[in-house]
């Protein structure tokens, strides 16, 4: 298991990057695993820094990977506002992009590349747990 501590602010995500990259050697994940763990955190965080935390600093967000079994655990847990991705409706796609709504794309890319997402709040903190299978 690895875990980070992260200040709230977008130029931490590199930090976040890097403990993927330390991820991936020491467990000897192959590059689909990678780039899809990159892409997920990176869509998590910057939504929490953004959105949860308003982009305020000194909020300190937890990120913890783990791998067993098979299958990747990412934890990510913040004391921004409440927010359950699980409840939030998937976009609709409009035919044209001036008739699309802004955002919600990220999120639709993150349940693409887990296979579960559980939400709790648990004494004022967010706690996201992600899983994904690893690719043969």
């Amino acid at each position: 298991m690895m875990r980070l501590v992260i200040d709230s602010q977008l130029s931490e995500l590199r930090r976040a990057s890097e403990l993927v990259d330390q991820f991936r050697v020491h467990h000897g994940l192959g590059e689909m695993d990678a780039n899809a763990l990159h892409v997920v955190l990176d869509e998590v965080l910057s939504n929490s820094i953004r959105h949860g935390l308003g982009g305020a600093a000194a909020h300190a967000i937890a990120v913890t990977l783990d791998l067993s079994g098979g299958e990747i655990t990412v934890e990510v847990e913040d004391d921004g506002i409440a927010y359950d991705p699980t409840q939030t409706a998937e976009p609709v796609l409009a035919a044209t992009l001036a008739e699309r709504k802004e955002g919600g794309l990220g999120l639709t890319f993150v349940r693409q590349l887990t296979d579960s997402i559980e939400y709790r709040r648990i004494d004022g903190r967010n706690r996201l747990v992600l899983r994904r299978r690893t690719v043969a």
